[in-house]
């Protein structure tokens, strides 16, 4: 057997058994059922989903509770797939060695594994098959449609499962990558073909067309220009354009709603949403026809995305349907909580304050926000902090001013803008060019000079 794949599952097993999931988990199982999930070709977030649903079943809300549990699952079980993979698609490899490769680490896996287990496994097998088998372009490939074909044949189940386990779990893992590798060379050239089909478009028609949105919508969701912030003491309020403390932005933006927002019969929410840190808060209007959505969507541009990561809304520990309207939600129910990324998490809470009626041109409107939070440089002191250590996030030391940025021990590659945002220093997260007093061109600038300085020393 291969020692890097060895070495990749004695690893999983570690993991396993040090966050107490060994007893809940079947490590050899999972491994199993992730690569079976990549024959889905829908969305990776819905591969992402069916992972993280599957987990949450199985051991609860510690996959929420714990920020880095998700993500260390899928990237320990993802570095072993990809090994196994490269493996597989070694070009000089010898159809015999692949072979032999296939019984070994079908004897490892099954093992652990039931006949129960083994079962779901095959069942799971063959719906990925039904589901191949409705998508004609990967049909049109005769290699595809041969394998598709023959799991879907009513003897091919039992003939299978009358096999022994490891001669079971080396066909799947077969069938599974040699699959994985010709839907791949199909959806590249399909994609290459979407490519030239839709040349000349906008950006703002790609993405519609990404989000299945209609192009001939006026309505937006938000407006940008809403979404400017003091760099004093105190939020501004984007009904009168004036500034007021933070204690009492709440009890003015409810005044100031009444005085001004208009005389339409559109039933409008207000709601306050904050992170762990109290000094990141958005209040807004949202149309109750909204879906939670837009709010989702909303959220991700403001405050959010990096990576596109998969995000919840919950009452409770209950998930909510995205597709719910907002004003099915409010005022019935006065709170809900909302997470961004499974894996170095971003916790939200949603609070209802009120409901009125008016009108706006947008789904969303951003009421105020909070004014740039001012950080302490972990360094020297100053409070103009441009970028964070997401190495020591959490200590002082992570906030970095321009003159102490270059001297920081864990280097530049560790380093991220310091932006407005509960998020900052998180995965991937934002843009130098939104820093105070900052720029992307500067920083590179910077980064140059260091190398050249590390090279001559």
């Amino acid at each position: 057997m291969n020692k890097e794949l060895l070495k990749k599952l004695d690893d999983i097993d570690i993991f396993f058994k040090k966050n107490k999931l060994d007893k809940k988990l079947n490590a050899k199982e999972e491994i199993l059922f992730t690569l079976l999930q990549l024959l889905d070709i829908r969305d990776d977030d819905i591969v992402s989903n069916a992972l993280f649903n599957r987990m949450l079943q199985k051991i609860g809300m510690e996959m929420v509770s714990s920020e880095k549990l998700f993500e260390e699952y899928t990237v320990r079980i993802g570095l072993f797939i990809e090994a196994f993979m490269a493996k597989f698609s070694d070009k000089s490899a010898h159809d015999k060695d692949i072979h032999k490769l296939l019984l070994e680490l079908g004897a490892i896996l099954s093992k652990s594994l039931d006949s129960n287990e083994i079962e779901k496994l095959v069942d799971e097998m063959i719906s990925k098959m039904e589901m191949l088998s409705k998508n004609e372009a990967l049909m049109e490939s005769n290699e595809i449609a041969m394998i598709v074909t023959e799991f879907m044949q009513s003897y091919f189940k039992e003939n299978l499962l009358s096999r022994g386990k490891d001669e079971i779990v080396s066909v799947l893992l077969g069938v599974t990558t040699s699959l994985i590798s010709l839907i791949a060379v199909v959806q590249m050239e399909n994609l290459m073909t979407d490519f030239e089909n839709e040349e000349g478009l906008s950006l703002e028609e790609e993405i519609n067309r990404a989000f299945n949105k209609p192009q001939n919508s006026d309505e937006k969701i938000y407006e940008r220009r809403e979404l400017a912030y003091a760099l004093g003491k105190n939020p501004i309020c984007n009904i009168c354009d004036k500034d007021y403390a933070p204690r009492g932005i709440k009890r003015h933006l409810k005044s100031c709603i009444k005085k001004h927002y208009g005389t339409g019969d559109e039933r409008l929410i207000y709601l306050v949403i904050k992170g762990d840190d109290p000094d990141y808060y958005l209040h807004i209007s949202i149309k109750a026809s909204a879906c939670l959505s837009d709010l989702d969507a909303y959220l991700r541009d403001v405050w959010l995305e990096c990576c596109g990561h998969m995000s919840e809304f919950f009452v409770g520990r209950n998930p909510i349907d995205m597709s719910m309207s907002i004003g099915d939600i409010f005022p019935k129910i006065g709170k809900m909580e909302y997470i961004y990324d499974f894996g170095s998490s971003t916790y939200l809470y949603i609070e209802f304050v009120d409901e009125f009626k008016g009108s706006q041109s947008t789904r969303i409107r951003t009421l105020t926000r909070n004014p740039m939070p001012k950080l302490k440089c972990g360094s020297c002191g100053s409070v103009k902090v441009v970028a964070v250590c997401s190495s020591c996030l959490g200590d002082k030391r992570a906030n970095l001013c321009k003159k102490c940025l270059p001297k920081h021990e864990c280097g530049l590659d560790m380093v991220l803008p310091y932006v407005n945002s509960p998020r900052y220093g998180e995965c991937g997260y934002g843009d130098w060019n939104n820093t105070h007093n900052f720029s992307e061109e500067e920083f590179d600038e910077m980064y140059e000079k260091v190398e050249q300085e590390e090279l001559t020393d």
